[in-house]
């Protein structure tokens, strides 16, 4: 599955892309929000999108904005990582519309698990049954094309 990571700092960009590589994602990596949305916009296959917020260009809250109004796109999964810790600054950030917030410096592991928790929202595999989002059919496939599994809670069957 493609991971579109907007960061403009090269430390950043280079640890994000590696980590989500050895994640089994595929990383798509831009250095500004200009180039993050025209990304997202001519790639349907990127599910989840990881921004930052200071970004040149456009800022990670206006990407997030623009993904989010985006009606004629099945649903895509957008984390905010950032070094704005305040809390005014989480909240503006899930009022722009990121299903989630999280801080640098980010516990990879933590990371590691939200993101994989996020590839069933993308998909809207069992794990979020009865949410009403609109599957994203190119997402699913990209993951069975990639052997891509998605643990489910215990008990429950594919």
């Amino acid at each position: 599955m493609k991971v579109l990571i907007a960061e403009d700092n090269p430390m950043w960009a280079t640890l994000l892309a590696e980590n989500a590589r050895q994640w089994k994602l595929q990383p798509i990596v831009v250095a500004d929000g200009h180039e993050a949305i025209e990304t997202w916009r001519n790639d349907p296959s990127i599910c989840l999108v990881v921004l930052d917020w200071q970004m040149p260009g456009l800022s990670g809250i206006e990407v997030c904005q623009q993904i989010k109004s985006d009606s004629s796109r099945p649903f895509t999964y957008v984390m905010m990582l950032t070094s704005r810790d305040a809390k005014e600054d989480l909240v503006a950030g899930l009022d722009a519309g990121a299903d989630n917030y999280l801080t640098k410096p980010v516990d990879m592991s933590v990371m590691k698990s939200q993101l994989i928790a996020a590839t069933a929202k993308a998909t809207n595999t069992p794990m979020i049954t009865n949410t009403g989002m609109r599957p994203n059919p190119t997402c699913l496939s990209s993951l069975k094309t990639h052997g891509f599994t998605i643990p489910l809670p215990g008990g429950m069957k594919k």
